[in-house]
């Protein structure tokens, strides 16, 4: 799936956001002091199950937005200090 300008540039947007929200604060934390380890197999398609949406392309993308959505709560309600994503597969 190949995304246009716009909705690369509104990616980037939102990750920016992120980090300009805490800019202001003078962290004591080490980077080290908040792990949050995410199985990232379970919340994609625990996400892609409950909203199977399709682009106008006909591609799916209910899985992918629904997985960051997940993440960004999650990274919200913990505040970490590193996000570890992990994948696992056959082989």
């Amino acid at each position: 799936m190949e995304l246009t300008q716009a909705q690369k540039a509104r990616l980037y947007g939102l990750f920016n956001n992120l980090n300009k929200e805490d800019s202001g604060k003078v962290s004591t934390r080490s980077t080290n002091s908040n792990v949050l380890i995410v199985d990232g197999n379970n919340t994609f398609i625990r996400c892609w199950a409950a909203k199977p949406a399709m682009d106008a392309n006909g591609n799916s993308s209910g899985g992918i937005v629904g997985f960051f959505k997940s993440i960004g709560y999650a990274i919200k309600l913990v505040g970490p200090t590193r996000c570890i994503i992990v994948f696992d597969g056959l082989g």
